[in-house]
């Protein structure tokens, strides 16, 4: 196992050498995610949180699932707890305004990696290390697990691809897990 420079862009990939014509689906590694827990107190905040960041919100959705626009989720961990993720980010103003809430910000952006996984099979590999029902996930759904017995954030992009956020550490031994678990369905890692 080594790693592998992308041609398309500056991401690396860990484990076998790149094959554009995979079949079956793909694993790779994308750049790093905006990842940032939210803290309150304040029993209206979820409602104010949720539009700060552009999400839609109903109120079981800060307790039973997560709200989600097209650019990040916001994924409930606990009673005045949650993480927001995406590809972008809280701006400046978003975070000034959470602060006027009273809402504490905590970037947890650096030590992560994201992998993600393309193709009809996806959800069913998963599901070989979770007890999750990753077919039943809908586009822009998240979800906390331990997958393959490496604690892992799942967020569902669009239908047959899902981005797994997982510690640096363990971000190989994760990789290694899923090309074990996918060499069924043709599982490889490409560009």
């Amino acid at each position: 196992m080594g790693k592998y420079k992308n041609a398309n862009s500056d991401s690396l990939l860990f484990g076998l050498p790149l094959d554009k014509k995979a079949k079956g689906f793909c694993l790779s590694e994308l750049s790093a995610i905006n990842l940032t827990q939210i803290a309150w107190r304040n029993s209206e905040a979820p409602g104010k949180i949720a539009k700060i960041c552009g999400v839609e919100f109903c109120p079981e959705s800060m307790t039973d699932g997560a709200a989600r626009n097209g650019d990040g989720s916001l994924l409930p961990i606990m009673p005045g707890r949650a993480l927001y993720f995406s590809n972008v980010g809280l701006g400046e103003s978003q975070l000034k305004s959470l602060r006027e809430l009273g809402c504490y910000t905590l970037d947890l952006s650096a030590g992560r990696t994201v992998l993600t996984l393309r193709g009809p099979h996806c959800a069913w590999t998963l599901m070989k290390g979770s007890g999750i029902d990753f077919e039943s996930m809908r586009p822009g759904s998240t979800a906390q697990t331990n997958l393959f017995k490496i604690s892992t954030m799942v967020w569902m992009i669009k239908d047959n691809e899902i981005r797994l956020i997982v510690s640096y550490a363990f971000s190989r031994g994760l990789a290694e897990r899923l090309l074990d678990a996918g060499q069924e369905h043709g599982l490889r890692f490409v560009g």
